[in-house]
């Protein structure tokens, strides 16, 4: 049941801070080219990572959104930091509801497939290109891979 409300609550979230309308949905896509991930661990009254995939597109247009300002020509490095905080804005928020949860520095996820199969997550269209925010509980990716590898 926790479960379930995190994922709703994470849905209001996204849509709060990004605009529009966020959904629940399934990881069951792959990621594709170039596709960009990043985690923030959360240990208390919840324990597990929230997860946010992203097409590059999607990371320039969030970052706008939340900056309040166009930018031109960021780098790869840049857009993986823009996730990243991306991430650690959307888990801190949660952290407010959710009392006695710390949480982690934000992390960049290097093979963004592997949070292809981590259940439900949240799905926000930014500019065209889908942003997946994913709630996985803690044990739930290690159960899902053997010595380290996704299977």
């Amino acid at each position: 049941m926790l479960e379930e409300n995190l994922q709703e609550l994470t849905a209001d979230v996204v849509g709060g801070l990004l605009g529009g309308k966020a959904a629940v949905a399934k990881y069951g896509d792959t990621a594709g080219p170039g596709e960009l991930c990043a985690g923030v661990t959360m240990s208390g009254a919840w324990n597990g990572t929230l997860l946010v995939r992203s097409s590059p597109g999607a990371v320039l247009r969030a970052a706008e959104i939340m900056l309040s300002v166009a930018l031109e020509r960021p780098t790869a490095d840049d857009l993986r930091d823009f996730l990243e905080e991306i991430a650690n804005v959307m888990a801190r928020t949660l952290k407010t509801v959710l009392p006695g949860v710390e949480t982690s520095l934000p992390f960049p996820v290097v093979d963004a497939s592997a949070a292809t199969t981590l259940g439900s997550a949240v799905k926000l269209e930014l500019s065209g290109a889908p942003m997946l925010v994913g709630l996985v509980a803690a044990g739930a990716y290690a159960a899902q891979t053997k010595d380290g590898v996704t299977s």
